[in-house]
């Protein structure tokens, strides 16, 4: 797949994505009785994140 993300935004995604695992092993939110939607959001937001921002920079090269 082409993505349209810099190398700093990729490894950016990637701190966020391991800090907020690691969080929520650490607190175990994994294991808490909160609806599966509140508690995977934070992740959803970075996956929504990336696929607006590589729609984004492809519109603006084409």
């Amino acid at each position: 797949m082409n993505d349209n993300l810099s190398d700093n935004e990729k490894f950016i995604i990637m701190i966020l994505f391991a800090a907020l695992l690691f969080i929520y092993l650490a607190f175990g939110i994994f294991d808490s009785p909160i609806h599966p939607l509140i508690k995977l959001l934070p992740f959803y937001a970075l996956t929504i994140y990336v696929i607006i921002r590589n729609r984004l920079k492809k519109h603006k090269i084409e």
